[in-house]
């Protein structure tokens, strides 16, 4: 058995099955190349433009809850007190609503001293607990009914205890005369 193969004519025109096949392969090498290297890049384009959008609103929503706030003002410090306030805050400085985990080691107080306008009234605190625990009693340190005001701090780790610092805190209250 002999297999002849017959010449091709390219000029001869395409009958319609062939057509349609032509077609058929060159819509589905179109759809694959879009596929492959069209969508992605336009999937990314709009992830982002739906993340700038959504960071747009939340912008907004901060915005005009903002609007309707102002800032605090801050309170004024009235650095001279009264001898009452004074003697109410030296309770203060070891009551147990101001302790939250520090505990007074020793608490000295000096002779006040008058001076033109005011008498100051010193204190020594030497305090121990862990280093957040101090640093809370600092903060409500400015919260007593008479300002106490801090010279100087000294702070070392506890020799017994390694998350403990030993806190010694230097200042004075002002009495108005």
């Amino acid at each position: 058995m002999s297999l002849k193969l017959a010449k091709i004519d390219l000029k001869q025109k395409l009958n319609k099955r062939e057509t349609i096949i032509f077609i058929a392969t060159l819509l589905v090498s179109c759809l694959g190349f879009f596929k492959v290297f069209a969508l992605p890049g336009q999937k990314a384009i709009t992830d982002a433009k739906q993340q700038i959008q959504t960071l747009e609103n939340e912008r907004k929503q901060l915005a005009a809850k903002s609007v309707g706030k102002t800032a605090p003002e801050p309170k004024k410090k009235q650095w001279l007190s009264s001898a009452d306030a004074v003697e109410e805050a030296l309770d203060a400085l070891v009551r147990p609503t101001y302790m939250k985990g520090v505990k007074v080691i020793s608490m000295q107080l000096a002779e006040s001293k008058t001076e033109k306008a005011f008498t100051k009234r010193s204190a020594i605190l030497t305090v121990s607990g862990n280093f957040t625990a101090v640093g809370r009693y600092l903060e409500d340190l400015e919260n007593l009914p008479a300002p106490f005001v801090i010279e100087t701090i000294s702070m070392a780790v506890d020799g017994t205890k390694s998350s403990d610092v030993v806190t010694k805190i230097q200042g004075g209250f002002y009495e108005s005369n």
